[in-house]
């Protein structure tokens, strides 16, 4: 697959050539709590561009960030937001 990055296929909510072709996307991932404002930003791009989103919740406030697991598998560095794209670009 090739990635289209125009800023008229970023703007249109369609981020690969062929992504439109590949079926409905599964949704990205965003790991975080809905109340921080870095995710709500994130979930307010995604709105916008009608990108389909879905939250995994990371509580910060129990250190769920700094577990192992979250930093082997989604930051290493133990911040929030992480989002998984995977699925949604590449995945068919």
């Amino acid at each position: 697959m090739q990635f289209d990055s125009s800023p008229d296929a970023f703007l249109s909510g369609t981020p690969s050539t062929n992504r439109a072709s590949a079926g409905p996307a599964r949704p990205i991932k965003v790991y975080g709590l809905t109340v921080s404002p870095n995710v709500q930003m994130v979930m307010w791009v995604c709105l916008e561009l009608s990108i389909p989103f879905e939250i995994e919740k990371v509580d910060i406030t129990k250190g769920e960030q700094k577990a192992e697991t979250y930093l082997a598998t989604k930051n290493p560095f133990g911040r929030i937001p992480a989002m998984d794209v995977s699925a949604y670009f590449w995945d068919h």
